[in-house]
């Protein structure tokens, strides 16, 4: 499901969603979904938990597009 160094994980993937993550100053991680014109970010202070919070930000995002009836912007 992803690729990992020690600073930046990349290719996360979810249902056609990719991410990147990359580690922060405080050792936390902090990730964006990238293949969308929407801003899609998801952090955690743990690395077993990144690909969770992954996927917990598309399925938030993909619930709030559907409450406000639009389409998700997927590229």
């Amino acid at each position: 499901m992803c690729d990992m160094n020690n600073e930046t994980i990349s290719n996360l993937t979810y249902d056609g969603w990719l991410g990147r993550a990359e580690k922060q100053e405080d050792g936390s991680w902090y990730g964006q979904v990238v293949n969308t014109r929407d801003l899609i970010t998801f952090e955690t202070e743990d690395t077993d938990c990144l690909v969770d919070e992954f996927v917990l930000a598309v399925d938030d995002y993909l619930r709030q597009c559907a409450i406000m009836r639009v389409c998700p912007s997927k590229l």
